[in-house]
Formats: structure tokens, sequence, C-alpha cells
């Protein structure tokens, strides 16, 4: 997991620590794809690097497995040479090729190519020009204007490069949820293994899901924890010795901060009530329990009479005659309220979702077949799929003409003969052009199931402008969900200017469903968007944008996002039936 930082969510949602290595390897190709751009390599080999980095990131086997039996190069993209390095990693833990590539370079160059707006071409140039070898390098050099002289750098392209040092320090320290996912189940199991440990949970952040976290917290029960903190200073990603504090072990793995707290059986569950709620939940709970005459504290609930049992967190929700809070509604926005009055909204659970409705095949820009895509739904546990390619104007993904089109609704239709109960429906994730217009005829659009209207180019507009662009989309009556509405990345990309209040407004015009784009880069729209929405009516549709089987495992996220915003099973359009779900796509209800 040495690039840990790096990893931005593919398969993190696969059994336990299993699929770690193919992380890693991925991650390691892709690092040696950026230093061989670097040294301004073939571009052809650089892609190729690239191309096999996303085939394990998507592997649905161990390729330590695959390896065993001789079957590296029957992974997509993996020649001869790139097969080469994964034998010689997964032998010795390194590779010669990447250690000689990265000796050509400075270390914190590869820190610069990766500040969003810099990229591998400026950061050789800057390098070039100006000797910048690293982020204090070149965070001196845009303090001190020295980049307005660099040729081939004009005024809008140093202004991005500023927003991109801006949102990279912003980011610094912190990981997505993915990487804290993956983080908490290889380090979780690590811990699991310890003799006398009897539980490892998350708590935190992490277990109110956040999308954003400054460190992964772990809550781990035994009866005696004499040789955890020697035994965990043997987990093989630590560089340095824990910090003990207050029973609490603090670690930093691989740069990222997290806290092992150490707690015996009968507190645990107090322990991980007071771990997991937001600051400002848990003091008004505190308040809340005051004037029902009882303390909540470390060791206990007290009240005259004296100690309170406590078996699970339901007890302490109990004791001050509250429903119980489910940890992402832990932020004191009311739940607390709500609770108390009995009125906690049935928040979504997995097997609430009966489809996806916006997935990539490999007539675009996915990697699999539409029957692949099909089975890989199935898998999920989902009972309908959306395929929703990219329409004819996005042509680096491959994007489809209306013959294209109807070639694969063909193809579609003899899919559903074959499947047993299950259903793919006709879709397109159609792009929204500077204009507000469609890149495709209504004649073609009225054909689909399902249209996904999206912005991919033209990030560039002011607010007002993109406002009215995504609006007018929206009243082309084919439209049935704006996808990733804000058009960020976390930690990449910040969404472009948008009335989020006039877009609601809108939807709730029009009857469009806004997408919760479950990708872990874009988690668009967040919580507080899609609660907003849902308040004035408007659907929502919690989507995976999986490029391949293994991505609908993103839809955990997309899920974890509808709970922060308190959604119901009502409230997600991909949670009915088909037949609903078909109806309210046709506007009859």
């Amino acid at each position: 997991m040495e690039l840990l930082q790096d990893y931005l969510g593919e398969g993190v949602h696969l059994e336990r620590s299993t699929y770690v290595e193919n992380i890693q390897v991925a991650l390691l190709l892709q690092e040696m794809a950026t230093l061989l751009d670097l040294a301004d390599e073939n571009p052809f080999k650089t892609r190729a690097y690239r191309r096999a980095a996303k085939s394990i990131q998507n592997l649905p086997q161990d390729i330590r497995s695959l390896h065993r039996q001789d079957a590296l190069r029957q992974i997509p993209g993996v020649g001869a040479a790139i097969a080469s390095n994964i034998d010689e990693w997964l032998r010795t833990g390194t590779i010669s090729q990447y250690e000689e590539l990265k000796g050509r370079f400075p270390a914190g160059l590869l820190e610069v190519s990766r500040v969003p707006g810099v990229g591998i071409k400026t950061a050789r140039l800057l390098h070039q020009e100006l000797g910048i070898s690293s982020m204090k390098d070149l965070a001196e050099a845009l303090a001190q204007g020295k980049l307005q002289g660099v040729a081939g750098l004009g005024p809008k392209s140093v202004e991005r490069l500023q927003r991109g040092m801006a949102r990279y320090e912003q980011y610094q320290g912190k990981m997505l949820i993915s990487t804290a996912v993956l983080l908490e189940r290889h380090l979780g199991d690590f811990c699991r293994c310890i003799p006398r440990v009897c539980r490892v949970e998350a708590t935190g952040q992490l277990r109110r899901r956040c999308r954003v976290l400054d460190r992964v917290d772990l809550l781990v029960v035994s009866e005696d924890f004499a040789g955890f903190p020697g035994a965990i200073a043997k987990y093989p990603l630590l560089k340095e010795t824990p910090r003990a504090k207050d029973h609490c072990l603090e670690l930093v793995v691989e740069g990222l901060r997290v806290h092992i707290f150490l707690v015996a059986p009968d507190i645990f569950p107090l322990r991980w009530y007071l771990l997991s709620g937001a600051a400002s939940h848990l003091h008004k709970m505190t308040e809340v329990a005051a004037k029902h005459g009882i303390s909540i504290g470390p060791e206990g609930l007290t009240d005259e009479r004296g100690s309170l049992a406590v078996t699970d967190e339901e007890d302490i929700y109990a004791s001050v005659g509250m429903q119980y809070i489910p940890p992402e509604m832990r932020e004191d926005q009311g739940e607390v309220e709500l609770a108390l009055e009995g009125k906690l909204p049935t928040l979504i659970e997995p097997e609430d979702l009966a489809g996806d409705l916006h997935v990539h095949t490999n007539y675009s820009d996915g990697t699999s077949s539409i029957v692949e895509m099909a089975q890989g739904a199935k898998r999920a546990g989902l009972s309908y799929v959306a395929l929703c390619d990219h329409s004819q104007s996005l042509k680096i993904a491959g994007g489809l003409t209306p013959e294209r089109i109807r070639e694969q609704r063909k193809e579609i239709e003899q899919v559903n003969r074959e499947l047993n109960d299950f259903t793919v429906l006709a879709g397109i994730e159609v792009d929204i052009l500077e204009d507000g217009q469609l890149d495709l005829p209504d004649s073609v659009l009225k054909e689909l199931d399902v249209v996904v209207a999206s912005i991919h180019r033209s990030f560039h507009l002011d607010r007002e402008t993109m406002t009215r662009r995504i609006i007018a989309a929206m009243e082309n009556p084919h439209v049935d969900i704006i996808g990733h509405l804000t058009g960020r990345l976390l930690g990449k990309r910040e969404g472009y200017g948008v009335d989020i209040e006039r877009i609601i407004e809108a939807a709730v015009r029009t009857g469009t469903a806004l997408e919760i784009n479950s990708h872990p880069e874009r988690l668009d729209v967040d919580e507080t968007y899609a609660r907003q929405a849902v308040e004035r009516g408007v659907k929502l549709a919690i989507n995976s944008d999986a490029h391949s089987p293994i991505q609908f495992g993103f839809l955990t996220y997309g899920l974890w996002v509808g709970r922060r915003a308190w959604l119901t099973q009502e409230d997600v359009i991909n949670c009915w039936p088909l037949g609903r779900l078909m109806d309210y796509l046709a506007g009859e209800c």
C-alpha cells in the first residue's frame, strides 16, 4: 500500500483485504507511467502502463493467484514487459525499473505533477525552466511571481496553478472515504489477528461515512492489551513507532493518520457511542440526558440511583426516551429533536437498491460487454440496470452515434431474452452542450428507457450561464436524470459554478431526478444538496457510474451519501420496483 494516499477508490468494496495487492500493483504501474512521462518516453508505452493499471484495479481475481497460475498475461493490457515487472514485485517487493526511474528525478517532482492544474508536461517545464523540484519550490515560485515569465504559461494557466495549489493544500493529510475504507480493512484485519483481540470496529468520521476524513479511527476491544502495542508496531506499513496516549495509539500509515482506541468489553458500547458522534451531537445529547437526570460519562451512564446498564448504543438513546440515531445522522442537524419526537426517517439500506441507472459498457469507455455488466449487476443484488454510455460529442470516450445506439439496443433486446429475473434498460448519458442543447436529437432520445444528461466539457462558463445551461437540459421532456451535477472531482477539480437552489426549483417543475454519483472521487450531489432536494419533493437516483462490473461496489459510497442526507426508500427512484420506475420515467406518476 505504498502510494495509498493517492488511491482513489477503485474496487475497495471487495471482501476484506484479499485484493490489497491488486491496488498496490495498480498504483505502482500508474506511478511508473508518470515517471515514464517525465522521462519523455514513448507515449504508447506510458499509455500501456496506465491501461494495465486500470485492468488490475478492476480485476475480479486476486493478482497473486493469477501469478501462481502463470496467468498474468491474461490480464487485459498486460504484455511481456509489464508482466515481468509484476512478477518481480510479487517475488521481491520491488521493481528495478521503477527504482531506476525514481532515481532520475527529484522525489518532490512527482508530487508537483499531482497538483490539480499541473500535470506531467507542466511539471517537466517548471523543472527545466525554473528548477522546481518540490512543493516548496512551487509555492515559492507562485508567491514570487516567477511563473509569469515562463514561455507557454499564460495568465490563465498561472491562475489555474494557484487554484490547484490551494486545493492540494486543502487536502493535505486528508483522505477520501474509499481510501479510509481500504486502510481500515487492511489494518483492521491485522488487529483482529493479534491475540486476545475480540472485536475491531470503525468509529469517528469513518463510521459517520464522511466523504473526506482527517484520520481513520478504530476501536479495538480486548480484556488484555499487554501485548497489543508491541504487536501493532509490527504492522508492515508503519515507518515509525506508534505513540501511546490515554488508551489510544496514534499511528501514521503512508502519511495517513490513524487512532486506535483500546477499550475493555464492558465499556465498549459507551465508548463506541462517544467516539462516533460529531462533538455538537454529543453535546446536545448530554444536555438532553441532563434534563432526565442522567449523566453520560466515559465510564458509563448514571442517575440518582447509580449506574445504568448499557449493553449496546440503543440503551443510551432509550435511556432518555429517544429513537436510536444511526451514526450517519449524528451531526447535530435536527436529528436529536426528531428522535425525541419519534419521527426519524427510516434510512435507505443496501438491500433497498433495486437497480442502477447509470453504467457504461465497452460500447463507449467501459471495459466490459453488455452481458458482463448485466451479470455483474445481478451478482451485486440488483434486478435491473440502465446502460448509459456516452453520447456522440464525447469522442474521447467513444461516444455513441444514433447508429451505434440502435446497434446497442438490438444487443440489449437479445440479452434480455437470455436473462432470467433481470432487465437491462436502454439508456444514454447525453452530453449537455454549451447552449444547453443535447448532442442527440429528440427522435433518438424518445426511444430510450433512461436519459441521463451530464456536462463533460466547457467547465469555464460563469455561474449564471452554467445554471441556465443545465436548466435548459432539464426542460427537455426526454431527460430523466441530471448526472454528477457540479462536475467536481474531490481533491482534484472543484465543481463549476452553478446555482443549486435554481436547479432544485427547476427539478420540482420538470420532474427531473438528480443523481448521487457514487464514484468516490465525485459523490456528487453531496448530502447537503440531496437533502435540500428531497425536502422540496425532488427525487434522487443513486448510481454507480460503473465502467466495469467490479465498480458496482461504488453504490455503497452513494448509499452512504444518501443515508447522510436522511434519504428513505421512497426518495430514491432506483429503490423502486421496475414497473413503478418505468411509470415514473414515462411521466405517469
